[in-house]
């Protein structure tokens, strides 16, 4: 318990209290960063913070201890000698060691409860996030590494991580962001906002004929969509009383339990007709903010800012863009890794309600929106096709079979084409060609089956075939916010494969087969999802 030597400010205008407590009555107001005082009573502890009894223009107060510096005996001893605080030794700080560390090079990396890509999963990690290994295990050919999730043991896909060095590893503790947002709980919905759509959230959910009743047939995906025809029921299965609803799957009808689906509200079912996602980032339209702006716009900036901890209530003036909400707002950039100005500007506002541009999933492909022409084609190498489809060239692809189009753009390749999703949206659409919610899923699930495409590029359709398993991140990732992380190929005819030095270059038979499938089914297939051909 410190009773005696010398403490100074480390910040101007500190307070010296009557009483070791933030509410008390003040004696005046240290003005300087960086003044000597001289402790003369007991430290006192109040909740979490220290308070030291000064000395302060005849009164003896309290200081908070944030905002002060015990002086050591040298300190104490220089002061004296020359009147200059010099800074204390520095404590020699501990190197990081990257020890069985691993970071994710993908988004939405699956925390699955078994090595198998098969098994449940607890969640899924950001790109970028950081975990500590325990165990590796390879099954098949597939390397796992063995974590501890919220406590419990868990296995993430060798192919979505990398092992950290330590200099990798310093420079992500360096990264992470200061202030922490206060986290906010989610809202419950309101029942009457709920839809009767809803989505299996496992894998293998039994319909049944009857509340805990026979089998009817089994919904294998996982995000199976179920209509509620209205019903509901208690009944036991295994000694437990659930609660079961009547829904219809196709043209079947029968009962499932209520945990094992999530009923969507009246919004989530408008956005997954949308988007393909329940919970896409809703649209918006903001106004930029900035110093001396006035109105409801700033009322909900504030409001938004104290929600999310960075902004203090009663240190602003309500609906005026003040410093107090400059300060906030420059806070929330740094944290968030916006550019920093202090301007609540679009993407400011779009980070921090958790919003995206107005239009942001109509890109413009799809039908009634895209023209296609008579599919031609034409050799890779032969034709003039890699001067029509020039790197950096913005296309249209289709896919034959399920009628869904999306933009793309042209990265590189010289045996064929790789190319990017131009925007999250077009990833999104891409996403719903091979079933799943996130890209990452296609390379997990091994999604490598070519997929007849038509590819139109000004007035003309190409017959290709795609492999859209996302590879080569981060060399073929030039688009920072689609969503995908790398490339996908698209090939024509005769073009060939990147090959490597035990399957050197070849031209793939898979993708030459749906290169023909496109030729003889496009027209007539995708005339039935509302194209037209010119």
């Amino acid at each position: 318990m410190v009773n005696s030597g010398y403490l100074y400010t480390t910040a101007d205008k500190v307070y010296v209290r009557k009483s070791a407590s933030g509410t008390a009555g003040v004696y005046g107001q240290v003005p300087n960063a960086k003044t000597v005082l001289k402790i003369v009573g007991n430290t006192v502890k109040n909740g979490s913070v220290t308070w030291y009894n000064v000395e302060y223009q005849g009164n003896k107060g309290y200081i908070h201890g944030n905002y002060v510096s015990v002086m050591t005996p040298e300190q104490v001893k220089a002061y004296e000698e020359s009147g200059i605080i010099i800074p204390p030794a520095p404590t020699p700080t501990p190197v990081p060691k990257a020890v069985n560390m691993i970071q994710t090079t993908l988004d939405k990396v699956y925390i699955r409860q078994a090595a198998s890509t098969d098994a449940g999963y607890y969640g899924q990690a950001k790109l970028g996030a950081v975990f500590q290994y325990n165990d590796i295990t390879t099954v098949g050919s597939k390397k796992w590494y063995k974590i501890k999730f919220e406590g419990v043991d868990a296995y993430i896909l060798g192919s979505c991580v990398k092992v950290m060095t330590d200099a990798e590893y310093i420079a992500y503790l360096n990264s992470l962001p200061t202030p922490t947002p206060v986290p906010t709980a989610s809202p419950t919905p309101n029942l009457a906002d709920m839809s009767s759509t809803a989505l299996t959230n496992i894998e293998k959910v039994v319909l049944r004929s009857a509340p805990a009743g026979a089998e009817v047939s089994v919904i294998y995906a996982e995000g199976s969509v179920l209509t509620l025809q209205g019903e509901t029921a208690k009944a036991v299965q295994n000694k437990i009383e659930y609660t079961w609803l009547k829904v219809k799957v196709g043209s079947a009808i029968g009962w499932v339990r209520s945990d094992l689906v999530r009923i969507l509200t009246k919004t989530q079912a408008a956005m997954y007709v949308k988007t393909g996602d329940p919970d896409a980032k809703p649209e918006a339209t903001y106004v930029s903010l900035s110093m001396g702006a006035t109105g409801t716009a700033v009322q909900t900036l504030q409001a938004k800012l104290v929600e999310k901890g960075y902004l203090k209530a009663g240190t602003y003036t309500y609906g005026t863009y003040d410093t107090a909400t400059k300060s906030a707002v420059i806070a929330f950039q740094t944290a968030e890794g916006l550019y920093v100005d202090g301007v609540a500007g679009s993407k400011t506002q779009h980070a921090l309600y958790g919003t995206v541009e107005t239009g942001y999933y109509d890109n413009g492909a799809g039908p009634g929106t895209t023209t296609l022409y008579t599919p031609e084609l034409k050799d890779w190498f032969k034709s003039d096709i890699q001067s029509i489809f020039k790197k950096g060239y913005v296309a249209v692809v289709t896919d034959v079979k399920t009628g869904i189009s999306w933009k793309i753009k042209r990265w590189s390749g010289g045996n064929h084409a790789d190319v990017e999703p131009l925007t999250a949206a077009d990833t999104a659409k891409m996403c719903r060609v091979y079933g799943v919610k996130v890209a990452q899923d296609i390379l997990e699930k091994n999604l490598y089956q070519r997929r007849a495409l038509l590819v139109t590029i000004g007035t003309h359709s190409y017959c290709a075939s795609m492999y859209g398993c996302p590879h080569n991140y981060p060399e073929g990732d030039t688009i920072d916010d689609n969503d995908f992380y790398g490339q996908f190929c698209i090939h024509f005819v005769n073009s060939m494969t990147h090959g490597t030095k035990e399957n050197p270059p070849h031209v793939d038979k898979d993708h030459q087969s749906a290169i023909t499938y496109a030729y003889n089914n496009a027209v007539s297939l995708l005339t039935g999802f509302g194209y037209t051909f010119k």
